[in-house]
């Protein structure tokens, strides 16, 4: 009788076991670990600048990516004016590196942001009068076309657009009647450097700045010229109202005279 009652006493212990293993193990699986979702990156490049191109080569051109996620808010494209060629090569090659490494590409958009570090990092392209990072909203397919600075074109010209092709822009998807102009993270200042003596709000970039890298040591070849990269990368909010990034897409880069009027 001993036995058999140690036996139903062993049964019903397996049973409260796993009936308090059931209830457990969503909470075991949960807590303390942090939800993370895939952010879709903008993956199609249609044209990158690079140190040679001519003035009608200086634009980016790229499409975003469709996304059906409701936490995903839309595409940013980031920058920062470098005065030192070698500078800008070294920053821009630790972001690469890590776009291209599979164990450390989720690291790409905190060292393209810099992420806790004060007034460091890439920063995000605004167009005109428009004060929000992200710079094409929602999830669905866009083309997407920026050219920093002006060529050939004077602030004010009641000339139809089509006649400038080569004017600063921010163009979607081909409309040009929604055409907007691209201005800097701070102040609407415009990237037409080499015209800082005729317009108020094209000022030559300086140390302070806050998308500045300045470099104390420039070689020869960096005089008059400031360097600006550029990358898109897909933004996303999770519950917690945090911001969360894909992975950053290199889109190029300018180099802007400030000794010439057209660049």
């Amino acid at each position: 009788m001993k036995k058999t009652h140690g036996n139903k006493k062993m049964h019903f212990n397996a049973i409260l076991f796993c009936v308090c293993l059931l209830f457990l193990t969503p909470l075991l699986c949960t807590c303390g670990l942090d939800k993370y979702e895939y952010i879709e990156a903008p993956e199609t490049l249609y044209h990158r600048p690079y140190e040679t191109s001519t003035f009608e080569d200086k634009y980016f051109e790229f499409t975003t990516k469709e996304s059906k996620s409701t936490m995903f808010k839309g595409t940013a494209v980031y920058y920062r004016i470098y005065n030192s060629l070698s500078k800008m090569n070294t920053d821009v090659g630790t972001i690469t590196n890590y776009i291209y490494s599979e164990d450390n590409k989720a690291k790409a958009a905190e060292k393209l942001l810099a992420i806790n570090e004060k007034n460091q990092g890439f920063k995000p392209l605004l167009w005109e009068n428009y004060n929000e990072s992200i710079l094409v909203s929602g999830g669905d397919v866009h083309n997407v076309k920026i050219r920093l600075s002006d060529y050939q074109y004077t602030e004010g010209d009641n000339s139809p657009y089509e006649d400038h092709a080569f004017m600063a822009q921010i163009i979607f998807d081909g409309n040009i009647e929604n055409l907007k102009r691209p201005v800097r993270y701070t102040e609407n200042l415009t990237f037409n450097f080499g015209r800082s003596a005729t317009e108020t709000k094209s000022r030559i970039p300086i140390e302070d700045d806050l998308d500045v890298c300045y470099s104390e040591t420039t070689s020869e070849d960096d005089e008059n010229r400031w360097y600006v990269p550029m990358f898109a990368i897909g933004v996303a909010m999770d519950e917690s109202y945090t911001f969360n990034y894909s992975v950053p897409l290199y889109l190029g880069f300018v180099i802007i005279y400030d000794n010439l009027i057209d660049n």
